[in-house]
């Protein structure tokens, strides 16, 4: 028989079960656009952490005393050692390390102006901490060094703490307000950092970034006759250069002190392999249930192909007495399964790619993060499948015999 008799045979039986065709479809539109929305939401979802850690730096490199190094049994004269010339020592002795600032937080204390309070800490720093740091100024200006040498009362507000004191039409550069009954003069305000994705990984500095209030280093220190500093916060010159950096500090600050006293550091790109791991295999699972789906679809169209094989029994034994052979019959049901599957395929590539622009477009407004490699990957699977489905029942069909076939 004629290829084109056959494929229009296919093609006419599959019209006559429009609504099971279309019901076999949908598990595998279903399948191939959930692989695809998932990997979207997956790449979008990285796009989004990496974002919110860039803000704070992907070359940032933290180091304090370590009490567990140190060890429980060990007398500690006091919880600091680090003290204010430590970090221009750091800056100079650490060629990895592009600039460097003193960081003193205190425990919640009393913030207050006219008439309004609210609890939170304070952080002590320098001129360096608003580049370290990668804050923006929306008003003012930061810390100077004018003002750590001097020890003067002015501080530096973020936009949280602008809008749980002031009303908001005011300005608030040049207002003060009363850090546990002492004055301040505020110069400037900061932009908010968003740090929701760094709390939920364990990330306890993320938690100080909100409603923050930073005084100089020296008029902290003085106001609680401290000498010391809690930690020193770095830059290195590139992301690249940050474990370097972290090492060149470890080494240099535990030779200063005589092997006195043990350090640790934290890397920014330590976060970013926690959020890289946990995003990754969050999509792992999703996509592999995903492709589950895809699995269930196959077997729905091997299910569908074998009651098609029983309804056209007759049919089958027609086509052979008219001179069909067993491989006409096998490409006539195999073609069945295959189109039902490209069909479904094609279709679940289109819903996919727009539930991966609806993402995009909600949520990181990036379109250049489609996942490309998995719509072909997936796109082909439906294939793969479509073909494994319908090859059983066919070659089932192929054996019928057709006086039988007639006979039934």
């Amino acid at each position: 028989m004629k290829k084109i008799d056959l494929f229009e045979i296919s093609f006419y039986s599959m019209g006559k079960n429009r609504l099971r065709v279309f019901l076999t479809m949908l598990g595998m539109i279903i399948g191939i656009s959930s692989v695809i929305g998932v990997a979207a939401a997956g790449k979008n979802g990285r796009y989004i952490v990496f974002n919110e850690l860039e803000k704070f730096g992907l070359n940032s490199v933290w180091i304090w005393r370590s009490f567990e190094k140190e060890g429980l049994g060990k007398v500690h004269n006091s919880p600091f050692v680090l003290r204010n010339k430590d970090v221009a020592a750091v800056e100079k002795g650490c060629s990895a390390i592009k600039r460097a600032a003193p960081v003193l937080r205190s425990k919640e204390l009393i913030i207050s102006r006219g008439g309004k309070y609210f609890r939170k800490s304070i952080v002590g720093s320098d001129e360096n901490y608003l580049l370290v740091n990668k804050d923006i100024l929306k008003y003012g200006r930061f810390i100077a060094q004018e003002d750590v040498f001097a020890k003067t009362h002015v501080c530096v507000i973020s936009e949280d703490v602008q809008k749980a004191l002031f009303n908001v039409n005011d300005y608030p550069v040049g207002q003060t307000l009363m850090l546990d009954q002492n004055r301040y003069s505020i110069v400037g305000v900061l932009k908010n950092k968003d740090t929701s994705f760094l709390e939920s990984i364990g990330v306890g500095y993320a938690g100080s970034i909100k409603g923050r209030i930073i005084v100089p280093i020296t008029t902290w220190q003085s106001y609680i006759n401290l000498k010391y500093i809690a930690s020193i916060q770095a830059e290195a010159y590139s992301p690249d250069l940050a474990e370097t950096a972290a090492g060149q500090m470890m080494d240099f600050l535990t030779k200063r002190y005589g092997g006195q006293y043990e350090f640790q550091t934290v890397i920014m790109e330590q976060f970013v392999n926690n959020a890289d791991r946990i995003i990754l295999t969050i999509t792992g699972f999703l996509i592999a249930a995903a492709f589950f789906s895809l699995f269930i679809a196959g077997v729905g169209i091997m299910n569908m192909m074998f009651t098609l094989v029983h309804e056209r029994v007759y049919e089958i034994g027609l086509l052979k007495a008219l001179g069909a052979s067993q491989r006409d019959i096998l490409l006539q049901f195999l073609f069945e399964s295959v189109v039902i599957s490209l069909i479904g395929g094609i279709v679940g590539v289109v819903v996919g790619i727009m539930i991966a622009f609806l993402i995009a477009l909600f949520f990181t407004k990036n379109f250049g993060l489609f996942p490309f490699g998995t719509i072909i990957v997936s796109f082909a699977i439906s294939i793969l499948v479509g073909v494994l489905s319908g090859m059983y029942p066919a070659i089932w069909a192929t054996k019928l015999d057709p006086v039988e076939a007639l006979r039934k």
